[in-house]
């Protein structure tokens, strides 16, 4: 009976630790299912750290190179992750300005500033204001309609110093342009070319992204009827890139 017992105990015993090894296996298994139905596993990519939720939604934890985070951006649809570009952090991004476009810049200020030296817009006679003793004769042109269209559109191609000092007149007290009734307005008024002046050649300095030299010498004749070459004079035009838009910073008819 004495043996009986003793081996009953030991039964008994392997009996209690299977059953505690089997609970600890339903406890590994309880726990993993726990884990992979609410956990976040972590994708690494450079800096760049990526949590994935269930139901595909991400969070990017974008770091700098000194391991500080930096900002956590949260993209909706499909869950891709993209890095934000230069654009979208508010950093200017210019657009160079090919050959052609330089000179068309320049073709098209030598034109709005002759408006003020070579001889006013076109405008319709039929039409006429008068003040302070001069007619005023009502501008014809395409787009531009009134005098804040006018100054629009010079301060697209120059300085705003440029353009006050063009509106403003010679200094006589005399304005060129003027509104009535919401319409612009201009006075008869004109000069001829230098006939002195003859043919024209063009160049272009770049000094970096914000700034394009045009140059452009201009023959000077003794003789404009036979168009004897006596010399050039050279001049430059600076176009450059400020507070979003090109404008020449400093601008003047060649003949």
């Amino acid at each position: 009976m004495r043996r009986k017992d003793i081996y009953t105990d030991e039964e008994l015993e392997a009996n209690k630790m299977a059953a505690g090894k089997l609970m600890m296996v339903f406890i590994i298994i309880l726990l993993i299912t726990v884990m992979a139905a609410g956990c976040v596993p972590i994708k690494y990519s450079g800096n760049v750290k990526t949590d994935t939720h269930v139901g595909g939604s991400t969070d990017m934890d974008v770091r700098q190179d000194d391991g500080s985070a930096s900002a956590t951006v949260q993209p909706g649809g499909s869950g891709d992750v993209a890095v934000e570009g230069p654009s979208e952090t508010g950093a200017a991004e210019i657009s160079p300005l090919t050959d052609e476009e330089v000179a068309g810049a320049y073709q098209k200020a030598v034109e709005a500033f002759g408006w003020f030296e070579f001889g006013t817009m076109p405008a319709d006679y039929e039409d006429v204001k008068e003040a302070d003793g001069y007619r005023y004769y009502r501008v014809t042109h395409d787009t531009i309609k009134t005098y804040e269209d006018l100054r629009s559109y010079l301060q697209a191609m120059f300085t705003d110093e440029i353009v006050e000092r063009l509106l403003a007149g010679d200094g006589s007290g005399i304005l060129l342009y003027r509104d009535f009734d919401g319409s612009l307005y201009t006075i008869s008024a004109g000069r001829g070319s230098d006939i002195t002046k003859g043919e024209e050649t063009y160049e272009m300095i770049r000094e970096g992204d914000k700034k394009v030299i045009y140059r452009v010498t201009v023959e000077v004749c003794d003789d404009p009827f036979e168009e004897t070459v006596a010399g050039t004079e050279q001049y430059d035009f600076p176009l450059e890139y400020i507070d979003g838009r090109w404008v020449f910073t400093s601008f003047r008819l060649v003949r």
